[in-house]
């Protein structure tokens, strides 16, 4: 039986994701900013841990990857700091997600 080698970028993810649903309230947000950060966050975070255990799942997370940084990006307006962590976040649990659950070794596995 071959390892996951896709486990990192399942406990990134949920790391990313509690990080952008704490970071609602960590500093001062506008009500459509920390709206954008903590809801994401916590479905990005419950994704993660669903992912870990039905791979396809990853895939929801790239999706979900993608709204919060545009999302994000909508709602930041004038504040630096939320717009840059709801971006950055967004694009990593994007990228995190694209990578694989299996081991490609286990596409070579003997029947025998």
């Amino acid at each position: 039986m071959a390892s996951s080698t896709g486990a990192w970028a399942r406990i990134a993810n949920l790391g990313l994701g509690l990080w952008l649903h704490i970071s609602a309230f960590a500093w001062p947000h506008s009500d459509e900013s920390r709206f954008s950060a903590w809801l994401p966050g916590f479905l990005i975070s419950i994704v993660a841990l669903l992912s870990m255990s039905a791979p396809p799942m990853r895939r929801l997370n790239a999706a979900l990857g993608l709204w919060a940084a545009v999302w994000a990006a909508v709602a930041a307006g004038s504040d630096r700091l939320t717009y840059w962590n709801g971006v950055v976040v967004g694009v990593l649990v994007l990228t995190f997600s694209l990578v694989p659950s299996r081991s490609l070794a286990s596409d070579y596995v003997d029947d025998a």
